[in-house]
């Protein structure tokens, strides 16, 4: 009757141990006795060791009982996708105003001071030294400028 109430009991424990490893995201930092986690999603079609290798990449050999070419293959492909990734964002950054290119010149200039009216901290009323900029075509000195820049004459 024992033998019957604890062959459940550890199915469940292996169950639960088990999907651990093949579910969701783990948090940067923790560590395991499998090494230090990293924070990846395994994807639903990811087999237990591609999983265990992204989460895992420094012990993954020892302890996820991958070859050194799978362990290799897994994280050429994270790097690729992190560089994709990175390529991405950078080219977002210089690329800042490209949505203005079909402006006029005098309203991209409006938009660029007021940008870095609001990221420098720049004296007076940025709003309402944009507002001015689109009714005159230039940018109001007098009332927006740099901190520590002198009024025109």
């Amino acid at each position: 009757m024992k033998q019957l109430l604890l062959t459940p009991g550890l199915a469940l424990l292996c169950g639960l141990l088990a999907s651990g490893c093949s579910s969701g995201t783990y948090a940067a930092g923790r560590g395991t006795s499998l090494g230090q986690s990293l924070a990846v999603d395994c994807k639903p079609g990811d087999s237990s060791v591609v999983c265990c290798i992204k989460k895992f990449p420094t012990t993954a050999a020892a302890s996820c009982g991958a070859s050194a070419g799978e362990v290799a293959g897994v994280l050429n492909g994270l790097r690729v996708l992190n560089e994709a990734a990175t390529a991405a964002d950078e080219e977002e950054d210089t690329d800042d105003f490209a949505n203005n290119a079909d402006l006029p010149e005098w309203k991209q200039r409006c938009i660029r001071n007021y940008v870095s009216c609001q990221d420098e901290g720049w004296t007076g009323n940025c709003y309402d030294c944009l507002r001015s900029c689109e009714g005159q075509k230039e940018w109001p000195r007098g009332k927006c400028r740099e901190r520590g820049m002198k009024t025109p004459p």
